[in-house]
């Protein structure tokens, strides 16, 4: 049964795995086993794209179909003493209640909203600005291209969206107003999607024919992509199989033995090559009652020999970070379990 587990700022996490030396997987969440895939609109300009993000484990039906998200669907609900931020990446809102100064800040104090003229504007603790409209809509955010100012239609889906001032894309909608059906640059480039139910099953666009295609199964989980396949859990729904068109074959396991630890094991196994295994520790302490109330301590990378262990602070960033040889070690690990 499709479940979405709190991500426990796991976006951090991947991008430290994905983007250490040793590393080398397919877009899987080693935590909770998600399939994590990622895309931008081809037709707009490079700088000026919005990022689709997907997950097997999310509940969102979004803009672009079931478990899609997009950057441009930010949004508040405002009441006289709280305001939730939605971000449909983390999937639950965040609250911000109102101060004596009439700004909202978040419960940690690292963000807060205050009002203007026009609406909303939504300060992060990485100093990112986001506005809003009255009606809590998305209307304007910074993007490495410039200053990106989104319209509605009478309608209420995006009309238009513009950087410095020049329109850049223009989209239209499926019947009800609750897909995207197309998006044209200025210059008439544009991207397609088609939809079966609530699944984007295929993106076409007319700039060098680059297309997408996905299946799913009827857990809305991703099962291929134009290049791989992938297979699932039922009971747990995670990631346990993938398949890729240079012949290469991964393999998942997950072992949680304590609330305290976990471990995921990764099986590559490519034709005319060898096996080669690769597993990540992760640590964690408790953060508040429930299954999943949990803050990562420590990661631990393991492959071929070679350990990167990171040690986190409260707020996620690397604290520490050590290195060892494994051949080194001879029979001993330090802070780690042994294989």
């Amino acid at each position: 049964m499709k479940q979405f587990i709190p991500n426990h700022n796991l976006h951090l996490i991947s991008a430290l795995i994905t983007s250490a030396p040793l590393w080398a997987f397919s877009e899987v969440d080693l935590l909770t086993g998600a399939l994590l895939k990622e895309s931008t609109d081809p037709a707009l300009p490079h700088k000026a794209r919005s990022r689709r993000n997907y997950s097997s484990r999310s509940l969102h039906r979004g803009i672009f179909g079931f478990g899609w998200c997009s950057d441009l669907e930010r949004k508040i609900e405002i009441s006289d003493t709280q305001i939730t931020y939605y971000d449909c990446n983390k999937e639950q809102g965040e609250s911000f209640s109102r101060t004596a100064h009439g700004d909202f800040n978040n419960a940690r104090k690292t963000e807060k909203i205050v009002i203007t003229s026009r609406g909303y504007k939504y300060f992060s603790n990485n100093n990112h600005i986001q506005t809003f409209d009255n009606k809590g809509r998305l209307s304007e955010i910074v993007t490495p291209a410039g200053l990106a100012l989104i319209q509605y239609s009478s309608n209420g889906p995006i009309e238009k969206v513009s950087i410095n001032k020049k329109v850049v894309s223009t989209w239209s909608w499926n019947n009800d107003h609750s897909k995207v059906k197309a998006i044209y640059s200025a210059d008439e480039v544009h991207s397609e999607y088609f939809y079966e139910d609530s699944d984007l099953i295929a993106v076409k666009t007319s700039v060098d024919k680059k297309n997408e295609a996905y299946s799913y199964d009827r857990q809305h989980n991703m099962l291929s992509t134009s290049d791989e396949t992938y297979e699932y859990n039922d009971l747990l729904d995670v990631v346990v199989t993938v398949k890729k068109s240079n012949f290469c074959n991964e393999k998942y396991s997950y072992n949680s033995e304590s609330p305290q630890s976990q471990k995921t094991i990764v099986t590559i196994k490519c034709k005319n090559q060898g096996q080669k295994r690769k597993s990540v520790l992760f640590r964690f302490k408790s953060s508040g009652e429930g299954a999943y109330n949990r803050s990562i301590t420590q990661i631990e990378l393991n492959q071929e020999n070679r350990i990167q262990v990171y040690q986190f602070s409260n707020s996620l960033k690397i604290a520490q970070q050590k290195n060892y040889d494994r051949r080194a070690l001879a029979k001993t690990r330090i802070g780690a379990e042994s294989e």
